[in-house]
């Protein structure tokens, strides 16, 4: 995969996740990778975020790049 601030200014779109329900997230996130969106973010508040980002990039590993989002201390930058 290229690096990150080549695949951002090509995709120009980054999907932010926000409390997404975490039986869904996948789904979702397939969606979005299938229509081209290959940047996506899910935020440290969503329930079970570093789980969620995991299991993202485990799925999506050659395909888009995942992030998180809302990440507002120490904690959360670690585990992220």
């Amino acid at each position: 995969m290229a690096d990150f601030t080549t695949l951002l200014t090509k995709s120009r779109v980054v999907a932010v996740m926000r409390k997404l329900p975490f039986a869904d997230i996948e789904e979702i996130a397939g969606a979005l990778v299938s229509g081209g969106v290959n940047v996506l973010e899910v935020t440290m508040e969503s329930d079970r975020a570093t789980e969620q980002i995991a299991r993202l990039r485990n799925r999506f590993d050659q395909r888009a790049v995942i992030g998180a989002g809302t990440v507002l201390n120490v904690n959360d930058a670690k585990s992220a």
